[in-house]
């Protein structure tokens, strides 16, 4: 019983190897994306639904608490950085909204 059960956890780890050997191009821009969307979503909450910094600061810590943001009010931007990665988006107008830099 006990050698079934250690042979069950060593195919389950090869195949969870497989599966990251497969996909890390997609693993690997992982920690881009985070402050990727959590600047555009400040960014339009703050410009373009013209909400409160507060409330947008709280809406999008959900997802992500322990970025940092930094929200430069005169250049309408909002920088995000988190996982080493620092991503902005910027106001661009109301038809067209938050564009990432």
């Amino acid at each position: 019983m006990k050698t079934l059960l250690y042979s069950f956890v060593f195919i389950l780890i090869l195949f969870l190897l497989a599966f990251l050997g497969l996909n890390w191009k997609h693993f690997k821009n992982f920690p881009q994306v985070l402050p990727t969307f959590q600047a555009k979503e400040v960014c339009s909450c703050l410009y373009v639904s013209e909400q409160g910094e507060n409330y947008c600061r709280e809406l999008v810590r959900q997802w992500l608490p322990s970025a940092t943001l930094i929200i430069e009010s005169e250049a309408r931007r909002v920088k995000a950085r988190a996982f080493g990665v620092e991503r902005s988006a910027r106001f661009e107008s109301f038809k067209y909204g938050c564009q990432l830099e």
